[in-house]
């Protein structure tokens, strides 16, 4: 029920904890940065992206996944969240809806899906003819695309590594939005890609034996 006791339950580093923001609902997916950014929800946002840039102290990690263990935790509203304050803080961001299942970045940053993720992943575009803009200076989206029916299998494709690698050395920071560990192995698979995985845990839902599964995953 809270940061400290998520610290007692498991060996994982914990970066930091995001209060509940009160003006979202379940169909609603908010840019906390841009509707209120004086909120503590958005205060916490902003010390999370602190102690983010501290852990990644390599020169060159910036790449930075984002997942949970059940649907429903705020991993969608974190990593949307995230990439905007990263933007906020004059660092060039590029946010990656890699949900093909159920991708939600796009109506947290209200875009269209268009060409999106799937389609470059199936070699219909380039990467960087999947981008879009935002209303936030420096943070640019590539959302998910069209649903496609073998998405776990494109997670799998070489294009998935070309993207990340290219990525990473035209922005500050890449921000990547997965599917849920529990359920599609998506995010374990793209685990290797990446220099950081923010996992969310929601106190609706988080528990000791859930730290513990969680930690053998990772393993």
């Amino acid at each position: 029920e809270s940061v400290n006791e998520l610290r007692e339950a498991t060996k994982l580093s914990v970066s930091g904890g995001i209060p509940r923001y009160e003006d979202i609902s379940d169909k609603e997916y908010v840019l906390v940065a841009s509707k209120s950014p004086r909120h503590p929800t958005t205060e916490a946002f902003r010390g999370l992206r602190t102690n983010l840039q501290y852990l990644l102290n390599r020169e060159g990690q910036n790449t930075i996944l984002v997942s949970s263990m059940h649907p429903g935790e705020g991993k969608t509203f974190t990593a949307t969240n995230m990439a905007a304050l990263l933007a906020q803080a004059d660092r060039t961001t590029l946010l990656i809806d890699f949900d093909l299942h159920k991708p939600r970045v796009h109506k947290a940053v209200d875009l269209t899906r268009c060409i999106g993720l799937s389609g470059y992943l199936i070699g219909k575009s380039s990467w960087k003819d999947a981008i879009q803009k935002t209303e936030f200076p420096g943070l640019d989206v590539i959302t998910s695309g069209p649903i496609p029916p073998n998405a776990s299998e494109l997670t799998l494709s070489e294009r998935v590594e070309i993207l990340i690698e290219e990525a990473r050395k035209e922005y500050d920071f890449v921000v990547i939005d997965t599917p849920t560990i529990l359920l599609i192995t998506d995010a374990l698979v793209l685990m290797k890609h990446v220099d950081r995985a923010l996992l969310v845990a929601n106190v609706k839902r988080a528990n000791v034996r859930g730290m513990r599964q969680l930690e053998e995953l990772l393993g």
